[in-house]
């Protein structure tokens, strides 16, 4: 597993650490990639932001088959710090805990 960008048929860019199987990507714990403004400083510049894709999913792990995406590349030591800092920041609750 590597933490790898891809970019989906839909314009979707998403980082995970991203499995390469025969037909599929298998994306564990994947976040959506977006340009946002501050909330705080509305007037600001946009700056990147990673909010969770699809974190409704059980055990956050996807499968996506290869025809879906456009390109896969390695991330850039910077994307993979804020990734790592985005997974801690997660917060996921079981709704099955008692």
């Amino acid at each position: 597993m590597a933490t790898k960008i891809l970019k989906l048929i839909s314009g979707e860019e998403i980082v995970a650490d991203i499995t390469v199987g025969k037909e599929e990507y298998t994306l564990n714990k994947p976040f959506h990639l977006t340009m946002a403004r501050d909330p705080i400083k509305p007037d600001g510049d946009l700056q990147l932001a990673l909010f969770p894709y699809a974190p409704y999913v059980q055990d956050h792990t996807l499968h996506i088959n290869k025809s879906h995406v456009i390109w896969i590349e390695d991330s850039h030591a910077s994307m993979i710090k804020d990734y790592a800092r985005a997974l801690s920041a997660l917060s996921i609750t079981d709704v099955n805990a008692k």
